[in-house]
């Protein structure tokens, strides 16, 4: 426990000087909360689990509250891209039932296609396909929701835009959403593509093999992509991301643990109280990385028998993603992330 402050409070330190401090609309993170907390009792009250999309809390993240969006200025794309996502998802899952490494393989190239094709930056659009997948879901109430949450996103962050800016008008929100980028790959982009996809199937490969499917944890698989694209000192990075991944997935399931099952409140509750204790994370390390959020709401989802093996899981996920990226996209030589606090 010692080790893990002493990194957060150097790394929190190090980040202020290199890349400084992530700006956030604090006066828009209860929203967040509220709407994950409406998705929880809506799936209560229906008894219908395939209601919980865990990427919505950070696709919420970073609509309403981060100044500068990772996934993009374009409301539309917000809702479209995760909406065709979870429908392609769950297409496979109910219609092509080959392996489960095969089918995460194929939604991660469809997707990735849809993206390129539509001209949209919104990553966790692989979540959304590939969770059914992970979760075996059959129901097309998941889409509908995937459907349904995104279009309160792309509609809430449209009016926070049109507030911050008030020239911000309906005649220049379409101008900005015309604006699409020429599907028109380049050759490093395409290289880039082929990495992920390999990494993607040789990590699931495993992962599956020995039955340790959170290893492949979709908001996992969205922090590996975004990661990617990281042109700042990665190595500083790294350790943020990895105390703040294993943190939201200790802390998601130790609420879920002692709300729902030890005290049996509502599972709202606890996604309410794991929400709070990662935006004040986000906080005190002055930086937010959405799939966070996620990955602290996903044990709402998964079996009682796979709980505690959840953090663990996500810790070498996080681990086996984290180190792909360093090594083969970033080059970056093992001993300098190892030492480079020294």
């Amino acid at each position: 426990m010692f080790i893990i402050v002493k990194l957060i409070l150097l790394s929190t330190k190090i980040s202020k000087k290199i890349i400084g401090e992530i700006e956030m609309k604090k006066q828009f993170i209860p929203l967040v909360i509220v709407l994950v907390v409406v998705m929880c009792i809506i799936s209560e009250y229906t008894g219908e689990k395939e209601i919980i999309f865990p990427e919505i809390a950070a696709l919420a993240i970073g609509a309403w509250t981060m100044k500068k969006s990772p996934w993009g200025n374009k409301s539309f794309h917000f809702w479209l891209s995760p909406t065709i996502a979870a429908l392609t998802g769950l297409v496979i899952t109910r219609f092509l039932p080959y392996a489960p490494f095969l089918m995460i393989s194929g939604a991660f190239v469809l997707v990735t296609l849809q993206l390129s094709i539509i001209g949209s930056e919104v990553s966790p659009s692989l979540s959304a396909a590939i969770l059914p997948i992970l979760m075996h879901t059959q129901s097309w109430y998941y889409p509908l929701s995937v459907f349904i949450l995104t279009g309160i996103i792309a509609g809430g962050k449209k009016l926070i835009d049109s507030y911050y800016d008030k020239n911000y008008t309906c005649e220049k929100y379409v101008e900005v959403s015309r604006k699409r980028k020429k599907f028109n790959p380049t050759k490093r982009e395409l290289i880039n593509s082929s990495k992920l996809l390999t990494s993607i199937i040789m990590v699931s490969a495993v992962a599956l093999y020995f039955h340790l499917n959170y290893i492949i944890a979709p908001p996992l698989i969205v922090a590996f992509v975004e990661f990617t694209k990281v042109k700042e000192k990665i190595y500083l990075n790294t350790v943020r991301v990895f105390i703040l991944l294993t943190c939201a997935a200790i802390l998601g399931v130790i609420w879920l643990y002692f709300i729902y099952y030890l005290m049996n409140w509502p599972i709202w509750i606890s996604s309410a109280l794991s929400m709070i204790c990662i935006l004040l994370i986000f906080h005190f390390l002055k930086f937010s990385f959405p799939p966070a959020a996620a990955i602290t709401l996903l044990p709402i989802i998964i079996p009682f028998n796979s709980l505690w093996m959840y953090p663990w899981e996500v810790l070498v996920g996080s681990t086996i993603f984290l180190l792909i990226n360093l090594v083969w996209f970033k080059k970056v030589p093992i001993n300098k992330f190892l030492f480079v606090n020294k």
